[in-house]
């Protein structure tokens, strides 16, 4: 019997029409990356440290990102990795996938973030009355919520204090920055308390489409730099890096601070200064070494046919009218 396989190319996606198996699956690979972290918290605990001690030595941009155009499977692979992680790392506790197409000027991915955090908290404990009859586990909860509180109360602070016309008080300025500095120290006493109460050793942060809120790219992954660091959380991102770019290349050169102190020896060379200066930066919060880069999807429809042997058809449907074609027919055609 042949196998067939219909793809629903009206909105494309790497899964079949009846979602019965994904075309592409390479979140084996993010698990090897998570399982390294988990390898260096091993090795951290063994060292008895301070929190404070930790972070000053652990804390690193661990991010692991999903790279990939428009309908090759990265909201698919988020998905199946959050299955994969509740299933065989015990060690890891994986929230749900954050979307930050709703975010604004007033509502930034940590505080997203942080609401998702109170939310899986809440649920555990209303799933575990029994065990919170620990004074120690209560207590433990209510220093959760305490730091939540506390951030989230932080960050209005910074973001009224930011919109202000000028500055009155320096002190409360120097004040401000040393809170905002201190932020990521406090985010890692969170993780880990969070940690402590699932009796985990890691949180996973699963965020998807950060390219496609153009406003917001760019503070999405400021954010990311600045403050997911502590080794207790791993964002996993997904994105198209070279959409990124393109919104960064856009408009954001003045975040950079950067000084030119000779006018470009023209076109090409100003063009140069522009390539490198986002793709750089980039590197920072989305190291290369934790870049999981899917296929174009026509590869993907490829590597299925070869390796599967089986019959794809691409069905399109608009305007009334229903259209199945082949694979080898389509990409004839596209050629």
């Amino acid at each position: 019997m042949e196998n067939v396989v219909e793809i629903d190319v009206t909105t494309p996606s790497t899964r079949p029409r009846d979602w019965s198996e994904t075309l592409l699956d390479l979140t084996d690979r993010i698990v090897d990356l998570i399982e390294e972290r988990l390898r260096d918290i091993d090795l951290m605990k063994e060292e008895g440290l301070s929190d404070r001690e930790e972070f000053e030595r652990y804390a690193s941009h661990d991010s692991i990102v999903i790279d990939g155009r428009r309908g090759t499977g990265k909201t698919t692979h988020l998905l199946t990795l959050r299955e994969k992680v509740r299933k065989r790392l015990k060690r890891v506790f994986c929230l749900n996938v954050i979307d930050p197409a709703n975010l604004s000027d007033d509502i930034d991915i940590l505080q997203v973030f942080l609401a998702e955090l109170h939310r899986v908290v809440e649920e555990y404990i209303s799933n575990n009355m029994s065990s919170f009859r620990s004074y120690k586990r209560e207590y433990l909860s209510d220093e959760i919520f305490s730091l939540i509180h506390d951030i989230s109360l932080l960050l209005k602070k910074f973001s009224a204090f930011n919109k202000r016309d000028f500055i009155e008080d320096e002190h409360e300025a120097m004040f401000m920055n040393y809170e905002m500095l201190n932020l990521p120290f406090k985010i890692h006493q969170l993780a880990k308390k969070v940690c402590r109460l699932f009796k985990v050793d890691m949180i996973i942060v699963p965020i998807d489409d950060i390219d496609m809120n153009l406003n917001q790219t760019y503070k999405v992954l400021l954010f990311i730099k600045s403050f997911f660091s502590t080794p207790y959380m791993i964002p996993v991102i997904a994105l198209d890096t070279s959409q990124a770019l393109a919104v960064i290349k856009k408009g954001k050169y003045d975040f950079f601070g950067l000084r030119v102190d000779k006018p470009f020896q023209g076109y090409d060379e100003s063009l140069e200064f522009l390539r490198k200066l986002p793709a750089e930066w980039l590197q920072k919060p989305l190291p290369p070494s934790r870049r999981i880069i899917l296929p174009d999807i026509l590869q993907i429809y490829e590597n299925y046919v070869t390796n599967k042997g089986s019959k794809i058809y691409f069905i399109y449907e608009g305007n009334g009218r229903k259209v199945k074609v082949e694979f080898s027919e389509a990409v004839h055609l596209l050629l």
